[in-house]
């Protein structure tokens, strides 16, 4: 009697986590996976300051102490997604520079973080958010510092550079392209188009600074 009793209790238990895998739709070992999906939602939804522990794990129908084994804590999920993002921008990077002429090359980088940003608002405001992101973080240390290396050595590489510290350039042309990014997002500044040569802002902006 005892023996089937226990049987009994572990079948119905078994038949709890199974039941419970169905509904929040995810199998053992995917959980890690799914926690990011849903985060990512979220995240585009409604801005990075939605995107909370509970809120992800209630999105993925688990309990609120399941997302723990894989992020101890808010800050631990929130830098995974930003290393991923750094990741996507610098896929999208390269499949600019491999599109583009030798001469263009810096160009297409520049573009490649312009559309990314103004295509993925949450997401890009996620990226540079010190207070919710850890940026001594080894991975995303090394996605960072990968996707900022290879900007340098494309301005590197441009004849009218030369005798010129590529970083200085870099910093010029990364800031006026975030700081353009970030506006357009909060709304100060509208998609317009210049008013001598009819090109779009951004791409007018470029022309002037990349002409130096």
């Amino acid at each position: 009697m005892l023996s089937l009793s226990i049987y009994k209790q572990s079948w119905r238990c078994q038949y709890r986590i199974m039941n419970q895998d169905k509904k929040s739709g995810y199998h053992h070992g995917s959980l890690k996976e799914s926690l990011i999906l849903h985060a990512f939602n979220l995240l585009d939804e409604a801005g990075p300051d939605a995107v909370t522990i509970r809120a992800v794990a209630r999105r993925a129908q688990v309990s609120h102490a399941a997302p723990a084994n894989h992020f101890h804590d808010r800050t631990a999920l929130l830098t995974e997604l930003a290393t991923r993002l750094f990741q996507m921008l610098d896929a999208d990077v390269r499949r600019k520079l491999s599109e583009a002429e030798s001469a263009d090359r810096a160009r297409a980088y520049m573009e490649a973080l312009l559309e990314f940003g103004l295509r993925h608002p949450n997401r890009y405001l996620l990226m540079w958010r010190q207070d919710l992101v850890d940026w001594d973080d080894d991975a995303l240390s090394a996605c960072m510092d990968a996707l900022y290396d290879s900007f340098v050595n494309e301005l590197a590489n441009l004849p009218r550079q030369s005798g010129r510290d590529p970083h200085t350039l870099a910093i010029s042309l990364w800031s006026m392209i975030h700081g353009y990014v970030t506006l357009r997002l909060n709304g100060v500044f509208k998609d317009r188009s210049d008013e001598v040569s009819g090109a779009n802002r951004a791409a007018a902006m470029l022309d002037l600074m990349l002409a130096q």
